[in-house]
């Protein structure tokens, strides 16, 4: 069997050698208050939204968004929803 010659071998990403960015936590955090902030968009405009309590498979068709959430004032999501969120 000929040798096998990996030649990414001196530069491949180990967890001894891999450091993430200081920054990353960052995009973390925005990404969970984002998804907190149209959690809550969620359930003020659209309570009776029967998808947190239906069962969703990956055969099941895609879940439909409420109408009140197709089209989303930006300004407004920011104000009332994302200068809302708060960590603990």
């Amino acid at each position: 069997m000929p040798q096998r010659i990996d030649l990414c071998e001196d530069i491949r990403q180990t967890g001894e050698n891999f450091h993430a960015d200081d920054k990353v936590q960052f995009v973390i955090d925005a990404v969970y208050a984002i998804a907190h902030a149209l959690q809550a968009m969620k359930s003020t405009v659209c309570p009776d939204d029967a998808i947190e309590t239906s069962w969703i498979s990956r055969y099941s068709k895609k879940p439909d968004i409420c109408h009140a959430m197709q089209t989303i004032d930006g300004d407004e999501f920011y104000q009332k929803y994302l200068l809302k969120v708060q960590f603990q």
